[in-house]
């Protein structure tokens, strides 16, 4: 294990969760892998909490092996090649399919919306609590000056799966009024007037 267990979603731009690049379970004959996590590596943010195993690329289990996740997760972005699960080769649960996004993503949509970035804004301000899912760089603070900052850098620019999502047509749809009406209310009572003429100037900026 060497990264934060953040539910499979993965921030490229984040060094929170360290992914390997590839996962390959040779035959061990008679013997069972089993995952373990007798070191905690995820920093000061993060080291009460439960880690996983991410891995960028694919997952290569051998016919003939066992592999046996013992509680905990493993995330893979690329395939599975493996014999099929749920079996006997994964007695612990099956790895976790998922698809790198950007910070602001907070909930692995890839997109990067104003509802986020009121989730993130009443952090800041102390009326949340503090949640690791929404610390950057892990340091256990989470401030304007750096989280917010990649936040508008970021819903700018999308995650690069946007694209792919829209054209599954999975990505997700209009609010309705009420939501908006809830959004703007939030919206004003949470922001100062700098970062509420930031955020419109950022709307503005990706209209159209």
């Amino acid at each position: 294990m060497i990264s934060r267990d953040f539910g499979g979603i993965c921030f490229a731009d984040s060094p929170c969760v360290g992914p390997w690049a590839e996962f390959q379970l040779v035959d061990l004959g008679l013997y069972t892998l089993f995952l373990m996590n007798s070191v905690q590596n995820s920093g000061s943010c993060c080291s009460a909490l439960a880690e996983a195993m991410y891995v960028d690329g694919d997952v290569l289990v051998e016919a003939g092996t066992t592999l046996d996740l013992n509680g905990f997760n493993l995330y893979y972005t690329g395939s599975l090649n493996a014999p099929p699960c749920p079996g006997q080769a994964f007695p612990g649960g099956c790895p976790t399919q998922i698809t790198p996004t950007l910070y602001g993503d907070f909930n692995a949509d890839c997109q990067i919306t104003s509802r986020e970035m009121g989730m993130l804004q009443r952090i800041i301000d102390g009326i949340d609590p503090y949640d690791p899912l929404f610390d950057l760089d892990c340091d256990a603070v989470i401030t304007a000056g750096v989280e917010m900052v990649r936040f508008q850098e970021n819903m700018k620019a999308q995650p690069p799966c946007a694209g792919a999502m829209a054209a599954l047509g999975t990505a997700g749809g209009p609010l309705m009024q009420s939501e908006r009406a809830e959004l703007a209310a939030a919206t004003a009572e949470t922001m100062s007037t700098q970062d509420l003429a930031g955020f419109a100037s950022g709307l503005e900026t990706t209209a159209g």
